[in-house]
């Protein structure tokens, strides 16, 4: 069971997946930085963080191997932005940590399926 484990993360792990990872953390650590006021925070943490989560994932999702490649970069995505919380944001953003978590989840799985279904063609 760890040997399949471990071939799953080495399936999953490619050079989409990175870049993607390294995307992400960009959006997180560098997008709030051009926050000025409570209008232009919530406005990237409703609208401008979650598209980019969103193309992102769905960008990994569609360029994976396996499924488990979404689903490990969902995870990334809700380790990532804990961090950012404490940095940037307010005991209030943790509830982002589980909508950006979703919302990646959700990307990378239509993406992938897009992609078997594009295949079976």
């Amino acid at each position: 069971m760890v040997n399949e484990l471990k071939e799953q993360i080495k399936q999953a792990i490619t050079i989409p997946f990175v870049l993607c990872v390294v995307c992400i953390a960009l959006t997180f650590y560098g997008l709030p930085s051009i926050i000025k006021d409570t209008g232009s925070g919530m406005m990237v943490l409703m609208a401008v963080m979650p598209i980019l989560v969103f193309i992102f994932a769905a960008a990994n999702g569609y360029l994976a191997r396996s499924i488990m490649s979404s689903l490990f970069f969902a995870l990334l995505v809700l380790v990532l932005f804990i961090p950012a919380i404490f940095i940037y944001f307010n005991q209030t953003a943790w509830v982002y940590v589980i909508v950006y978590a979703l919302v990646a989840l959700v990307a990378g799985f239509v993406a992938f399926a897009i992609k078997k279904y594009n295949n079976k063609k």
